[in-house]
């Protein structure tokens, strides 16, 4: 990781292939009969199955590289995590959606975080569409509805994992930003430290904006749905954050990512 940091992307890339070995959680590691893909030279006219591998911001990052692999030719089968299907049916390239059990016969395969080395990625070809994920026009209506046009709508996070303290902080910490004229909070949490949204007392806190039936909340497709309605999306603390080029709209800058 820190090589990538540095911009030596070549070698970043390659190393970060240690992490199937890892001696503790290795992560991209399934085993299958057909070979691995390595390279772009081969796919035009193969099957290449991608599975998913890590968090759901990590598949929602990478997914922008399976159009490209439709784009050289290749048909692509892809096993995302189950609350994720619905969001990456929105995939341009014609993908085709199965199970990482449940698929048809493929030529290759490849783990998710593995394309930016087969494709030779670079800090010059990154891929930048403005946006490859798109949301339900039904599920926007409903969202435009609900939240209405007024004020100046901020859509926030506060928490990642219980167990990831470096991207979590208080929500009282917001509770300024709330104050200001015309800024309405939106919260668009679900899980680890939603319990704060009942327990706070702080003037203006953020209200609930979802409910528990809305689980494209808890599986990264918030910003995608309501980027029409909100003018600017605070997700620094959880996987959305790295994630947000893929949907339209404001955002807080981040980092460039493979």
């Amino acid at each position: 990781m820190t090589l990538l940091l540095l911009g030596e992307w070549k070698t970043g890339l390659q190393l970060y292939e240690w992490r199937k070995r890892r001696t503790t959680e290795p992560v991209g590691n399934r085993q299958f009969p057909q070979p691995l893909l390595t390279s772009m030279d081969t796919i035009e006219n193969k099957v290449v199955f991608v599975h998913w591998e890590q968090g759901l911001g990590d598949t929602i990052q990478f997914c922008r590289y399976l159009p490209l692999l439709a784009a050289r030719g290749a048909k692509v089968l892809f096993a995302p995590q189950d609350g994720l299907r619905r969001l990456m049916a929105s995939l341009p390239g014609n993908i085709e959606l199965v199970d990482v059990e449940g698929r048809r016969p493929f030529d290759c395969h490849a783990p998710l975080l593995g394309l930016p080395l087969a494709f030779g990625t670079d800090v010059a070809t990154i891929p930048a569409a403005p946006s490859y994920l798109g949301a339900e026009p039904d599920r926007v209506e409903r969202w435009r509805a609900k939240l209405g046009d007024h004020g100046f709508k901020i859509g926030i996070c506060w928490q990642g994992k219980a167990d990831h303290h470096e991207r979590s902080f208080p929500l009282a910490c917001l509770a300024g930003v709330g104050r200001l004229s015309g800024v309405r909070l939106i919260s668009l949490h679900k899980g680890a430290g939603e319990v704060q949204l009942s327990q706070s007392t702080t003037t203006r806190c953020p209200r609930k904006a979802v409910r528990d039936e809305d689980v494209e909340v808890a599986i990264g497709g918030s910003p995608v749905m309501l980027r029409d309605r909100l003018n600017l999306l605070d997700l620094c603390t959880v996987h959305e954050a790295p994630s947000a080029p893929a949907f339209d709209g404001p955002r807080f800058p981040g980092p460039t990512v493979p």
